[in-house]
């Protein structure tokens, strides 16, 4: 394939992504997608502050940056910060697959197949870390894929870092490691060295992260250690009550098969049996790594556990590939593939399209608007903490109203925080308002004064 044949291909996949993309984001803040962990994150990137554990501290920096630079809604911006990571993830997915061999007719139906995926889709419209974690997850793919380095260890070492940086914006693409403990040629100690490089964000972040914090002290090592490891959670991990796991593991299939689409899952099957009779250890590897996250993604005790699998469709992509090539050998024409990205567009545009979404704005403006001056104002919801968060420290709206979590009340880092940025102290909810007029958020989502 000529380079100029290399470069227009991928023009075109990432131009029809992108496109995509930036017709169906979201104009701001938004709660559809999962997406309420969104105004804790912009809210961290606008004041420079942390974000839920374990920090996600490499997006933390690249988005913090971002907000600086584009003077305009943070929300927006972090948003196309998504869109373009998940735009990148889909180019270097087609890399990827040429390297292996894949006609490019095939690879560009198979990284447009992940890139209309409605897990993947979903989280490029929206402001979550997943995206710029499949961004990663698939530069380690690429560098593991067929490429004749002169000095093996140099090429370990990019690997290493690579999957480093996948960690420094999200733990669970630690499952990567089953894919490439099984690839030839593996090298343990400069894949050691590169994985730790990849991951000094993490130490840094006592450094470039200073002063109290609603989510953790950074300022000792026991404070640090709890913190990036997301102790919070871990009850949450394989804690999933075992009367559920069989409803689960049945809403995991129907899902699973939703992302390639029924015929395509089938495919990717096929895809399977042709990689065992070409490379038996990549297979294994391949279905170790997805199996593994996806037995944590079940296993993990809340409703939007699908997301942990958003950093490893690039996997199952390459199985799609390799049934597309099987097929392709019995007859069927290269672009037959694009049929099954052209079904997902049809099928999930309205459902992925959020650019008139406007359900958290309307509410965070309504809610802030109707508080008295100097509110202490109680929440109990992610959603509507976070997105008050986004309003009043991000955006400064109402800079006169304080947001108290109830569920991080007894979190003495989350006290010292609330001492230290309003002024606030007291053992009760109560003392601690004092004189200011006392509110609270009822699940409805009405705000009641005492």
């Amino acid at each position: 394939m000529s380079a100029r044949e290399r470069l227009g291909s991928s023009f075109v996949v990432v131009g029809a992504t992108l496109w995509v993309y930036g017709a169906t984001w979201a104009p701001s803040i938004t709660w559809e997608h999962r997406g309420s962990d969104g105004g804790d994150l912009i809210a961290a990137a606008a004041i420079g502050r942390l974000s839920h554990p374990p920090g996600a501290p490499l997006y933390h920096w690249c988005a913090r940056t971002l907000v600086r630079i584009v003077d305009v809604d943070p929300a927006r911006v972090l948003n196309g910060l998504s869109a373009v990571s998940a735009a990148g993830a889909t180019l270097l997915v087609w890399h990827c697959l040429r390297r292996r061999g894949v006609l490019p007719w095939i690879a560009t139906a198979s990284a447009l197949t992940m890139a209309f995926a409605p897990w993947y889709w979903s989280q490029a419209v929206i402001t979550e870390i997943y995206s710029m974690a499949a961004l990663l997850s698939t530069a380690v793919l690429l560098l593991t894929a067929s490429y004749a380095w002169k000095r093996a260890g140099l090429q370990w070492i990019a690997v290493g870092a690579a999957l480093g940086g996948a960690l420094s914006v999200h733990p669970a693409t630690i499952f990567l490691l089953f894919y490439l403990v099984w690839q030839k040629g593996f090298r343990p100690l400069p894949f050691l060295s590169g994985l730790i490089c990849g991951l000094v964000p993490y130490a840094l972040l006592p450094i470039t992260v200073r002063g109290p914090q609603p989510w953790g002290d950074l300022t000792t090592l026991s404070g640090w250690l709890t913190y990036v490891s997301g102790r919070i959670y871990w009850g949450y991990a394989g804690g999933l009550p075992g009367r559920y796991l069989p409803r689960r593991l049945l809403a995991w299939a129907v899902m699973l098969s939703r992302q390639f689409t029924p015929p395509g899952l089938l495919v990717v099957g096929v895809g399977g049996f042709r990689l065992w009779r070409s490379d038996r250890r990549q297979l294994l590897g391949l279905l170790l790594a997805l199996g593994s996250v996806s037995l944590f993604a079940v296993g993990y005790n809340s409703a939007d556990s699908w997301v942990y699998l958003v950093p490893f469709l690039p996997l199952g992509t390459v199985l799609l590939s390799e049934g597309m090539m099987w097929l392709k050998e019995q007859g069927m024409p290269s672009w037959a593939g694009l049929l099954i990205p052209l079904a997902l567009l049809a099928v999930n545009w309205c459902a992925m399209d959020l650019h008139g979404d406007q359900v958290a704005q309307s509410w965070l403006w309504s809610t802030l608007d109707a508080l008295p001056e100097n509110a202490v104002l109680l929440s109990e919801e992610d959603r509507y903490t976070f997105a008050l968060w986004y309003g009043v420290d991000a955006r400064r709206w109402r800079p006169d109203v304080t947001v108290i979590d109830l569920r991080l009340w007894g979190y003495e880092p989350y006290r010292a925080f609330l001492e230290a940025t309003a002024g606030l102290h007291g053992t009760t909810i109560e003392a601690l308002a004092g004189s200011r007029v006392l509110c609270k958020i009822v699940p409805s989502g009405d705000v009641v004064c005492q």
